[in-house]
Order: structure tokens, then C-alpha cells, then sequence
């Protein structure tokens, strides 16, 4: 109740209200923005690992688009960070067969590229939220 027992009203518990209804309110937008940002962010340091070395970046590109493909039809694997580390580890495996390494960031940034090149360009929404 707003109003107390004596009359007067109960502003910590407007102010209270007004803050939840607010968070209520901006959380999905912020929430999209964020998405967004990371997604950005992932972008630019594939884009600068390419640049720095685009012979070694082009074959974990194509190794990352190998293993988010095989983390999707990996029936043990079911949820998206499950996944995300399926396919980060077979990179890292893969990387330490050939005697190379590569900072975690920019195999994290591959793999980003790679589901939104596999699965964010087939729709609208490459976000994942539902319409």
C-alpha cells in the first residue's frame, strides 16, 4: 500500500515501484542492444585477426564453420553455450595439431562469425528472438 496507516504516502515505495516498472520496460531493449554489441565487437576482431594474418585467420575460419556445423548436428551437445565451447575446443584441438596458436578472443570472434554466417543470414532476426 502506498498511503500509511497515518495518511502520509510511502515514497520509498513509489520510488520503488517507479525504478521496477522502468527496468520492466528497458530490459529487452537493452538487452537487444547488447546482443548487438557483442555480435559488432566479434566482428571487429575477426576482421582485425584477418588483417594481421589473413592465411592462418582464413583456415580457422573455415575450421570454425566446421565445427559449428558439427556442434548443431552433434546430438549431445543442446544448448547454445554448450555448443560455443564444442566448437571452440575442436578449434583449439585442431590449432594444437598443427602446431599453431591463436588468442582465445579470436577463436571465440571464428566461432561467432560462423553462426551468424550459418545461421543469422537465413533470417531476418539473426538474433534469435521470436517474432
Amino acid at each position: 500500500m502506498i498511503v500509511r496507516k497515518d495518511g502520509t504516502m510511502d515514497w520509498l515505495k513509489v520510488l520503488s515501484d517507479f525504478v521496477q516498472a522502468m527496468l520492466l520496460a528497458t530490459a529487452p531493449v537493452l538487452g537487444v542492444f547488447l546482443v548487438k554489441a557483442v555480435i559488432a565487437w566479434g566482428q571487429k576482431l575477426a576482421a582485425q585477426a584477418k588483417e594481421a594474418q589473413p592465411d592462418l585467420f582464413s583456415q580457422v575460419e573455415w575450421i570454425a564453420k566446421t565445427a559449428v556445423k558439427a556442434a548443431e548436428q552433434s546430438g549431445a551437445v543442446t544448448l547454445g553455450q554448450e555448443k560455443k565451447a564444442y566448437a571452440i575446443n575442436a578449434i583449439e584441438k585442431w590449432l594444437e595439431e598443427k602446431g599453431l596458436t591463436l588468442d582465445i578472443d579470436l577463436i571465440d570472434a571464428a566461432v561467432e562469425a560462423a553462426v551468424f554466417e550459418e545461421f543469422g543470414s537465413k533470417n531476418d532476426n539473426p538474433i534469435g528472438f521470436v517474432d
